[in-house]
């Protein structure tokens, strides 16, 4: 007899859930990434513990087809992509098709949805990879997910979380991260049935001020920049407005929130010898690039993306935030590259917007 052998689908769909819902903050996230891929104007988080206990993710998007719940629940089925070509020019959020499935294999799950020129809801009960409930549902247009008891039979994965108030400020730097990027959806997050976060609909700079605060709001300086193809805009801060780790900064990438090193150097370039090393500017920077010049598919959480051409990236960031904070390279009549620092040239065109 040999000894290698076909594991169990249950097991085979709990390790693979483990790359994507790592914690609660990684099953709220791949909930609202599917909330705005719907097109949802409101969308609001409950939860208990953390999101140990429960997480509910409710939105007023599209919804999902009656005849569709059922589907959108089994792993690597997505409306978002039909072929492997589509990954090279990816435009929405999620796209792999893994989060429900990958939810409910860890949790106890519940998903209510209705399409919005759709007569009635349905309701489907999941315990983990086994259906208890399947039933109409009369509801508001839009969807509505209840992630119970993450983890609950996993307790090797339950262990390695933290405590209920340090899930709770992972989640709530989510949610802030991504209300920035959608400053029109109006978020809330509540906590125990104490309201957190009430974040209405509006202007990106009023969102910002929202969530950093007007203190640091009047630190910081309105970029837009455009070369090469790639348009970069945000909020830098001033060079006397520094923090001890990288919390006030938020970088997106065809409005998805991204870890890069390419853009963490260029910024820290674009600061060099105008702040300590260890300290670290509030930097809120959208990069927009054709799909086709980035990877997105390198990791099931979708949180880093690969340039083609990193080169032009770098230079672009650079000059950017450069350009807020008062250190720009312009061109002079003879075509001489001038570096001015400390105050803008003369030539500067870019109003601070607000």
């Amino acid at each position: 007899m040999g000894i290698v052998k076909r594991l169990p689908k249950e097991v085979a769909a709990r390790i693979a859930a483990g790359e994507v819902i790592e914690r609660p903050a990684s099953a709220v996230k791949e909930l609202v990434e599917n909330s705005l891929d719907a097109e949802a104007s409101s969308i609001s988080i409950e939860l208990d513990d953390g999101g140990k206990t429960l997480i509910r993710v409710t939105d007023d998007g599209v919804g999902i087809d009656y005849d569709d719940v059922g589907l959108a629940v089994e792993n690597f089925s997505t409306s978002k992509i039909e072929d492997f070509e589509d990954i090279t020019r990816v435009t929405t959020l999620g796209f792999r098709g893994e989060a429900l499935a990958s939810i409910r294999a860890v949790s106890d799950l519940t998903i209510r949805s209705k399409r919005r020129d759709g007569e009635i809801g349905r309701e489907m009960v999941w315990k983990g990879e086994t259906l208890v409930e399947d039933r109409p549902y009369q509801m508001n247009p839009g969807t509505d997910i209840l992630v119970r008891k993450l983890f609950h039979d996993l307790p090797a994965r339950r262990k390695f979380l933290g405590s209920g108030s340090s899930e709770l400020r992972r989640i709530l730097s989510l949610i802030n991260s991504y209300a920035v990027a959608y400053p029109v959806v109006s978020f809330k997050l509540v906590e125990g049935g104490r309201e957190l976060l009430n974040l209405v609909g509006g202007e990106l700079g009023e969102r910002i001020e929202a969530i950093l605060g007007s203190k640091v709001f009047d630190y910081l300086e309105y970029f837009n920049y455009e070369s090469s193809g790639i348009k970069i805009s945000g909020y830098a801060s001033l060079p006397d407005f520094t923090r001890g780790n990288r919390s006030m900064q938020f970088y997106y990438v065809n409005g998805r929130p991204v870890r890069n090193r390419v853009i963490y150097h260029a910024v820290q370039q674009a600061y060099y010898s105008t702040i300590p090393k260890d300290r670290y500017p509030a930097v809120i920077l959208f990069l927009e690039i054709d799909e086709s010049q980035i990877d997105v598919n390198i990791h099931p959480t979708k949180s880093e993306v690969k340039f083609e051409n990193e080169g032009v990236i770098h230079r672009g960031v650079v000059q950017a935030v450069r350009s807020a904070i008062g250190i720009s390279s312009v061109s002079s009549d003879d075509g001489e590259n001038k570096l001015y620092r400390g105050v803008m040239p003369p030539s500067w065109k870019g109003e601070r917007e607000r």
